[in-house]
């Protein structure tokens, strides 16, 4: 027999063929951590992006329908974190009823029985071998001392020849008992390696990962909607925001108490204002006021 790794039992040889089912578990549970840290990464980073968009929005006034969309995004927030929860959830549960029907159907437990058959087959035909030996060293024993006691010398000559034979017949059938036991402990460990969960677990972590990936686009499409959703009520806001007024050369006029000018009469020569521009404010003082007839 020829092998890559050797085992100083048939069971250690059993351990080392059949895959643990707690480093699966570990690789899984690891998994897990990784897909709700990303998550969480991710959550974060549009959180902070949707701060960033909310300061500006208070910076340039935007009114109602700002914090209404921002009550809605924290909501959709809320409802993916729900739902992103729910899934963790699904396949902790599935990850949980994996391990336990790897525990339930381990080769291992097969590969111990079928390690104490071959060994209790061994030890009844290195009884039954012996037993035989034994008798028929009595027998010669006894024709011995027969043929001592008469002096036959050609008859013990041929139970000599007769009992090199049976020992060697002994010895092949002890040889043939045992190389038909391995063979069949040979062909136990094929077809538990045949049987082995390794392709289903690789399913199911298969199954895990594109689950992942469904769940890391979904979360990003939402977010994308949303966000352009907010960008779009932006440029809304900007077109109806007075700032944008200002932007193209209008100003707005003030008198010294704060008062918005909207006539030329409400002012007198003399007095100061003040003019409100995209940039800034300037101070000036009225020469003189004309009022167009209407």
């Amino acid at each position: 027999f020829v092998a890559d790794v050797r085992a100083p039992t048939p069971s250690g040889a059993a351990e080392l063929v059949a895959p643990d089912c707690n480093e699966w578990s570990r690789s899984l549970a690891l998994l897990v951590r990784r897909l709700q840290r990303a998550s969480q990464r991710i959550l974060q980073s549009r959180e902070q992006h949707t701060q960033n968009l909310s300061r500006r929005l208070q910076r340039q006034h935007p009114g109602v329908l700002v914090r209404q969309k921002s009550q809605r995004l924290d909501e959709l927030e809320r409802r993916a974190l729900r739902a992103f929860n729910r899934l963790l959830q699904q396949a902790q549960a599935q990850a949980m009823n994996l391990r336990q029907r790897l525990l339930a159907r381990h080769p291992r437990g097969q590969v111990r029985d079928r390690t104490l058959r071959v060994h209790d087959y061994e030890r009844r035909s290195l009884r039954a071998v012996t037993r035989v030996l034994q008798q028929y060293r009595q027998r010669t024993h006894v024709l011995s001392q027969r043929l001592s006691r008469q002096h036959p010398g050609v008859r013990l000559d041929r139970d000599g020849c007769r009992l090199v034979e049976l020992d060697q017949r002994a010895a092949r059938a002890m040889r043939h008992v045992l190389h038909r036991q391995h063979q069949q402990l040979a062909a136990t460990q094929a077809q538990l390696q045949r049987l082995s969960p390794i392709r289903r677990v690789a399913d199911e972590r298969g199954r895990v990962r594109q689950r992942d990936v469904e769940l890391s686009n979904a979360i990003r499409r939402r977010l994308a909607t949303w966000t352009a959703r907010i960008k779009l009520a932006e440029a809304k806001l900007n077109t109806v925001s007075p700032l944008a007024t200002l932007q193209r050369g209008y100003a707005i006029v003030t008198d010294h108490n704060g008062a918005v000018l909207t006539h030329a009469g409400a002012v007198i020569p003399g007095s100061l204002i003040r003019a409100r521009l995209a940039d800034g404010q300037i101070v000036a003082r009225v020469e003189d006021d004309t009022q167009e007839a209407s």
